[in-house]
């Protein structure tokens, strides 16, 4: 049983996800959060890790920690994300069973499922075929994670379950950066599209790839609500139940940033992926589905970008 005094370490909680994360978590009363950074816990070192969970005693914990760096990074960062990754979820799995962590989330991808799977994507696809090559490296570690995080949950009968997030935006993300998402990149470019009065923002390929896009304040509720009520070891698929094509998204968000320059589509780059949306049946049957639609997550999103330029974040 979670209760607000519960001890929940959060390995990750100065990302993306993980700074929404520890806000929601305050507002609703949890007050026994410990949120190491890197620097105080260095997953990649087995001795330090299982050093932390001796003197802290974590009742639950929640592990979001990743090395990430967009499709670019991943074809050159292949083997570093490979084995840094597996080794994170491996320092943190053994030492969290050791020590007798009584609930454990683990935070994957979906990037672990096939290139070609059928969609929506379910997670019996899970290992059905072969992954996307650009992301390969990433999308094994974060296997490994996945299925030690079952595998120890079934040998110990114990609550550690892995949640698979498909795209997520939101506060805190990547702006600026050039390995940011989808929504972040269009965020930026189009809005100082518009204070540079640009007559037309360039996007690379047709304009015509589908994507599952998740607000972050949906997949926190998730994890909390998983964190809360559910008690197995199955990884469970987390996404927004909706497509949408790049182009829609871009003339959404000149509608809600206030462009008036034109899109235009450079078709001699490649599309990627032309559809990856994922099944949330069992999630749904479990209790859990999205709040937010797209257009009010993308609303939220700019509000939260412009009051951060306006304070110099």
């Amino acid at each position: 049983m979670i209760e607000k005094n519960s001890k929940i370490l959060i390995i990750g909680a100065n990302g993306f996800v993980g700074k929404n994360l520890v806000n929601k978590f305050k507002i609703l009363g949890f007050n026994n959060l410990l949120t190491p950074s890197s620097k105080e816990l260095n997953v990649l070192d087995f001795e330090k890790v299982s050093e932390y969970f001796c003197e802290n005693k974590p009742d639950s914990i929640i592990f979001l920690a990743a090395e990430y760096g967009g499709v670019n990074a991943c074809k050159v960062n292949a083997p570093e994300y490979l084995s840094k990754n597996s080794y994170m979820a491996l320092n943190v799995l053994n030492n969290a069973i050791k020590s007798n962590v009584h609930k454990f989330v683990y935070i994957s991808s979906a990037t672990i499922y096939p290139e070609n799977s059928p969609q929506p994507i379910k997670e019996e696809y899970l290992l059905s075929g072969k992954l996307v090559p650009s992301v390969e490296g990433y999308a094994l570690a974060k296997i490994v994670g996945t299925k030690l995080t079952y595998m120890i949950g079934e040998k110990y009968r114990v609550p550690y379950f892995t949640l698979v997030p498909t795209n997520m935006y939101g506060p805190y993300d990547r702006f600026g950066d050039p390995n940011s998402n989808v929504v972040a990149s269009l965020i930026w470019k189009i809005h100082y599209a518009k204070v540079e009065n640009k007559p037309y923002v360039e996007l690379f390929g047709t304009g015509t790839p589908k994507r599952d896009l998740l607000f972050v304040e949906d997949f926190v509720d998730a994890i909390i609500y998983f964190l809360l009520n559910y008690n197995g070891n199955d990884w469970i698929n987390i996404g927004s139940n909706s497509e949408i094509s790049i182009k829609e998204l871009a003339l959404l968000l000149k509608e809600i940033i206030g462009y008036k320059g034109e899109i235009y589509f450079n078709r001699n780059y490649p599309d990627g992926a032309t559809r990856r949306l994922l099944c949330i049946e069992k999630a749904k049957k479990l209790g859990w589905e999205p709040k937010i639609n797209i257009y009010e997550g993308l609303e939220k999103t700019y509000k939260w970008f412009l009051d951060k330029i306006k304070i110099g974040g």
